[in-house]
């Protein structure tokens, strides 16, 4: 058990060395901000759609969600198989950059009023999000090496996933206790969720990324 620990220990501290690589630490920090924007309408969406049910939009909530579900899935994997494409034609940091914009997009419109058109936002939360998986892991496959990959992309999720439960508690916090779903509530979540967005994801798309948008990626 002792000689496993160690072992445990000795990969996760060969892990945290590669954020000392530019183009890692950008990526890392990048994709943990873009799982938090994707997953802000995930979580809020289904309050969202009681809401517009309790107007009266003649909408039954369960059947609304599985069809967005599904059709989020096709257009999340829509946009995964074109953006190597994408990402070879236009650039990494614009696909980036794309990829934050729609999303950020996404949760500003929500924030705005409630109303079924916007609904359509909500399927292209995948999409944003697909934009940059396969990207981004062409990048990092190169520089971690192939024994480290599961351990990286383990800390990479539970980072992610560490983040936005955090991120979920600091939304809650302006929340009154007796509220528990009207629209002032949940337009004011998705309100703060943009600008912190604005305010944490933006800036990174100019500091430092090594040679990360310097080279074109292949589908080899």
């Amino acid at each position: 058990i002792t000689i496993q620990h160690k072992s445990g220990e000795s990969q996760f501290i060969k892990v945290l060395n590669y954020f000392k690589v530019p183009e890692l630490r950008w990526i890392f920090v990048f994709s943990v901000g873009v799982y938090i924007l994707a997953h802000i309408p995930y979580e809020f969406y289904q309050p969202y759609l009681n809401l517009l049910e309790l107007e009266q939009f003649a909408m039954n909530t369960a059947i609304v969600s599985g069809i967005l579900f599904a059709i989020t899935r096709v257009f999340g994997a829509y946009a995964a198989g074109k953006s190597i494409k994408w990402t070879n034609k236009y650039g990494l940091k614009q696909v980036c950059a794309a990829s934050v914009f729609i999303q950020l997009s996404i949760i500003v419109l929500l924030s705005l009023a409630l109303h079924p058109g916007f609904i359509i936002l909500l399927m292209l939360r995948s999409f944003s999000m697909s934009l940059t998986v396969a990207p981004l892991n062409a990048e990092i496959a190169p520089r971690v090496r192939k024994d480290h990959r599961a351990s990286y992309f383990s800390l990479q999720s539970l980072a992610s996933r560490l983040a936005f439960s955090i991120c979920l508690v600091l939304l809650s916090l302006p929340v009154a206790n007796e509220v528990i779903n009207d629209w002032p509530t949940l337009s004011m979540i998705f309100r703060y969720a943009g600008i912190g967005g604005l305010i944490v994801i933006l800036p990174l798309l100019y500091i430092n990324s090594g040679s990360l948008f310097q080279r074109k990626i292949t589908n080899s």
